[in-house]
């Protein structure tokens, strides 16, 4: 049975799910009107709440973290399909240590240049799935409330000592992508 969260809400993977280590994040999306590019990025963050390192921004030019605990499947230009369109791959027991939040963030591409916002989006969700048994654990569907935002922070998983937990964030912004790169190195 999946559980269905709220902006601000939170679900813990260790214990309710005992033993997963493997997990997808499945984002998805269908459009109102033009297509548009989104992308999913992750910031691998330490307690500091920056980068470990720039090469623990995982994006569609740097599908891997160093640790190989994160893998980005690649950039969905059209977001044409009924699955996921764009999924990352979370290895729990890879995680660098120093990583105490995985943070993900969905952009829409040259957004600025061409006037798109998530208003023009409907159906817009997060979900996180066993790897192995493709069993939906969480979604997190975005609400109207980012109508007029170009990025939002989606979801945030959080490590205190050996437990995870994933938090829907739902928080929009119109600075670009750029500015959670500045805020978070």
């Amino acid at each position: 049975m999946t559980i269905k969260l709220n902006k601000g809400e939170s679900f813990n993977i260790s214990k309710e799910v005992p033993g997963l280590k493997k997990l997808m994040i499945g984002l998805g999306w269908d459009f109102t009107t033009d297509e548009l590019d989104l992308d999913a990025s992750v910031f691998m963050l330490g307690p500091n709440g920056k980068l470990i390192n720039n090469d623990y921004f995982v994006y569609f030019n740097n599908l891997k973290s160093p640790d190989g605990a994160v893998h980005h499947t690649g950039d969905n230009k059209s977001g044409v399909g009924t699955d996921d369109d764009e999924a990352i791959l979370i290895n729990l027991d890879a995680v660098n240590h120093d990583v105490t939040d995985i943070v993900v963030v969905v952009s829409i591409n040259d957004a600025d240049v061409n006037g798109h916002k998530f208003g023009m989006l409907k159906d817009a969700y997060i979900r996180l799935y066993d790897e192995k048994t493709k069993k939906e654990i969480v979604k997190y569907d975005l609400d109207a409330e980012n109508a007029s935002n170009t990025e939002v922070e989606f979801a945030k998983i959080h490590r205190i000592g050996n437990e995870w937990t994933f938090t829907a964030i739902g928080k929009g912004t119109n600075s670009g992508l750029q500015s959670y790169l500045e805020k978070y190195s």
